[in-house]
């Protein structure tokens, strides 16, 4: 099997999309791990140090890595560490594609250009970055988040209770789970609602603080679920009725997508990178509680059908073998 070298942080967004590809090629993952690793992929520790809102790692070790490998992925290409790399593969005449999700700094892309070369193959895995990266690379081709099939099927039931889920960090002003919970006090519908905001948190943090204000504050019922294991958070989607993302410059939040393939419907707001996935009906204007309003409002009558619709979704766009077929037309055409 060809050996490809896969120079990224390791993140849940990605998790389907690395066991699939296992079966095809001989993979060594190359940066930091945020998500658990399958068992059966090689995974090298590349540390990365941040100076502002650059990142940088040791170039000796990734050049130590990439010895005998002749094809090569890499994430994002607006970083110092990932324009590190380009020139190391180059060094090494080892082929590369490039895969982005939200260009940080579009201003810098000429400058990118320039360092990656105009004619080499991006993956885009959100429309708003294909439609920038167009502008200035040839060969550009939108490959999104991929996600395995579940075997749980969402039913839907008469209820006079509306459980809503919304997973994120508990600790971070863009979350602005706040919002949601001002929203969800006022939302025009008959039925009791519940809220269970699922994600981690530092105690000794000032908007976690507020939050915790804000849930003691509100007359909704609202569960705060840490640390679930992946059969607690199939049994929380399970349970749920409606799935909303309140954070804003969220750059590809892929819960989203894990809602959709659970058959739940899905809110979001206009700066969450993967809005794209899903109907645009049902993305609200950022920071913006009236609207937000108006969304939930709006879904409440046809809920079933839009889960529906994002279940039908993500196994037909999302599916980790189309996705994988699609990532080695790229990566044949390099080769």
């Amino acid at each position: 099997m060809e050996k490809l070298a896969l120079i990224q942080d390791n993140h849940k967004n990605f998790y389907d999309t690395y066991k699939e590809l296992n079966t095809h090629y001989d993979l060594t993952m190359i940066g930091t791990s945020y998500f658990q690793i399958p068992l059966d992929i090689n995974n090298k520790e590349w540390k990365t140090w941040q100076f502002g809102s650059l990142y940088f790692a040791n170039p000796f070790k990734l050049f130590k890595y990439l010895r005998g490998h002749k094809l090569a992925m890499i994430k994002d290409f607006s970083q110092p560490k990932s324009l590190m790399a380009v020139l190391i593969c180059r060094l090494l005449g080892i082929k590369y594609t490039i895969t982005i999700q939200t260009i940080t700094h579009p201003k810098l892309l000429p400058f990118i250009r320039l360092i990656v070369g105009k004619n080499t193959p991006i993956i885009a895995s959100i429309m708003d970055s294909l439609q920038v990266a167009k502008k200035y690379f040839s060969n550009v081709t939108y490959i999104p988040f991929a996600i395995s099939k579940k075997l749980c099927t969402k039913y839907y039931e008469n209820s006079k209770t509306l459980n809503v889920i919304c997973v994120g960090k508990l600790d971070q002003n863009r979350k602005d789970q706040i919002m949601l919970i001002k929203a969800l006090q006022e939302v025009d519908t008959e039925r009791k609602i519940t809220l269970n905001l699922v994600g981690h948190y530092k105690i000794k943090n000032e908007y976690y603080h507020k939050l915790i204000h804000e849930i003691v504050s509100t007359n909704l019922e609202i569960y705060i679920s840490p640390n679930l294991t992946k059969e607690e958070m199939e049994k929380a989607y399970l349970s749920s009725d409606l799935f909303i993302l309140s954070s804003y410059n969220e750059p590809a939040n892929y819960s989203v997508l894990e809602a959709m393939s659970y058959g739940l419907p899905v809110i979001c707001s206009s700066t969450n990178g993967t809005k794209c996935y899903f109907n645009q009906r049902l993305v609200f204007k950022s920071r913006n509680k009236a609207n937000l309003i108006k969304v939930i409002e709006d879904s409440l009558s046809n809920l079933e059908a839009i889960g529906n619709q994002n279940l039908a979704t993500s196994r037909d766009f999302h599916n980790p073998k189309l996705i994988v077929k699609q990532y080695m037309e790229v990566l044949n055409v390099i080769n």
